[in-house]
This record gives C-alpha cells, structure tokens and sequence, in this order.
C-alpha cells in the first residue's frame, strides 16, 4: 500500500477507465491547533478582538495546509478528528491517563467543525453528510481528515 509522501496517509487505489491504477490520497493530517469558530458582528471587520484574529489566522493557516496536502472537502461522507492539546499545567502522570481520551470542554464541536468547513469551503450548503466527528486529547494540536464511502444518493425520510 502506497502512503502519501507528507503526511504518511494511506492512499486508496482507484482504477481508471484504462484500468490503470491511479492513487487517491483518502486522508490526511495536518499538524495545526484547532480554533473553534467565534460568533462575529459587522464591527469586527475594523475592530480586531483577539478571538476572531486567532480565528483568521488559523483559517489562513489551515487553507494553506490543505493546499499543500491537496485536500478538498466532498459533500459528503468528510470525517474530522479534531486533536486538542493537553496544558502544560498538567503533570506527566494526568498527561499519561487523558491521551487520546474524548475532549468534553470548549470549544464545542460543532464550533470547530464550523470553523474548519467555513475555511475551506466558499459555499459548505452543499455539504449534506459529515461520517464522523471527534475530538480527543493529545500531546500537540491537529485536524485528521478522512475520505469514507458513502451511498450517491441521501436516505430517504421517513416521515
């Protein structure tokens, strides 16, 4: 199995219509602390508050990133795992005990999901289907994104 060259992600094999086997990157990680997505008014296009600067900045660096790992986000069937970093406050054994363990504290999920979908995408209405969502403790921040297969066609609602 073939991995990608910058971030280790397998790739998936996909023949074409040649049938000769063409790679697909099916995911990646991107090393970049996640910021969740603060609620903005009109005065915050002049006035610059520290929670919408850290967000702009991280929009801009999470868009570079992602220009470089060559991602873009399907309608559906995107998988985000959002890693956030431990305090430094904590001591080595706490640190040992929560890596890995679910994040139950702000930012709120749907904050950083939001944030990440506004960044990269210019309309996310199209995005009909999400596969997963996390959101872990780690030793460093990151955004792991995965590609899932989904069925063409939304479920039928039943009402």
């Amino acid at each position: 199995m073939l991995n990608c060259p910058i971030c280790k992600v397998p790739l998936l094999r996909i023949p074409d219509l040649f049938g000769e086997a063409r790679y697909r990157q099916t995911g990646a990680r991107i090393e970049i602390t996640p910021v969740g997505k603060p609620r903005q008014t009109q005065r915050d296009k002049w006035m610059q508050r520290p929670n919408v600067m850290a967000y702009r900045a991280f929009a801009d660096k999470l868009r570079a990133e992602t220009k470089r790992h060559r991602i873009t986000v399907p309608d559906a069937g995107l998988s985000l795992l959002f890693e956030l970093p431990m305090p430094a406050s904590w001591s080595k054994k706490k640190r040992r005990e929560m890596l890995g363990q679910p994040h139950r504290q702000k930012p709120d999920i749907d904050n950083l999901t939001k944030a990440v979908l506004d960044s990269l995408c210019g309309e996310d209405c199209t995005i009909w289907q999400l596969a997963g969502l996390e959101k872990r403790w780690a030793e460093v921040g990151a955004i792991t994104f995965k590609l899932r297969k989904t069925s063409k066609k939304p479920a039928a609602i039943i009402a």
